[in-house]
C-alpha cells in the first residue's frame, strides 16, 4: 500500500516505480555497464591487432623487395657467366 501522501498519485495512476523494477534497472545498468567495459576491451584488442597486421605488411614488403634485389643480382651474374664462357671458349679453339 502506498503511503498517504501518494494517495493522489494512485488515483491519477501513476505510481512510484516498485521496488522490483528499480532492482531490474539497476541489474541492467551493471549489465550495460559490463558490456561497456567489454566493448573498450575488444576495441583496444582490436587496435593491437591492427598495429599488428600493419607490422607483418611492412615486413612482407621488405622481404618482397629484397626478394626482387636478389632476383636481379642473380640475373646479373648468370648474365657474367655467360659471357665469362663465351669468352673462354674463344680463347681455347685456336685461329
Amino acid at each position: 500500500m502506498l503511503p498517504k501522501s501518494n494517495t493522489f498519485l494512485r488515483n491519477v495512476g501513476i505510481q512510484q516505480p516498485a521496488t522490483k523494477t528499480t532492482n531490474v534497472m539497476k541489474e541492467l545498468q551493471a549489465e550495460l555497464n559490463a558490456k561497456k567495459l567489454e566493448s573498450a576491451g575488444l576495441q583496444q584488442e582490436l587496435e593491437r591487432l591492427k598495429a599488428q597486421a600493419q607490422e607483418s605488411d611492412a615486413k612482407v614488403d621488405k622481404q618482397a623487395e629484397e626478394i626482387e634485389s636478389l632476383r636481379k643480382i642473380s640475373t646479373d651474374t648468370q648474365s657474367l657467366i655467360r659471357q665469362m664462357i663465351t669468352f673462354g671458349q674463344g680463347q681455347i679453339n685456336p685461329p
